[in-house]
């Protein structure tokens, strides 16, 4: 038997902004700028721990 898990949050980007939302009842968020770089790149390898200089030093390069 396939079991499907529903993840915990999603996201999605609109062309500008990364738009989150915590499952199953919300919130939804809209993160604009920095904010969504950091989160984008904190969520691609959920198992490193980000220091503050790494994500704002990442985040400016990109």
């Amino acid at each position: 038997m396939t079991r499907f898990r529903r993840p915990p949050m999603v996201s999605e980007w609109d062309g500008h902004d990364l738009w989150l939302g915590a499952l199953p009842d919300g919130p939804i968020l809209r993160l604009g700028g920095a904010g969504a770089l950091a989160i984008e790149l904190m969520t691609a390898d959920e198992q490193r721990d980000w220091s503050v200089a790494e994500l704002v030093t990442r985040c400016v390069l990109s």
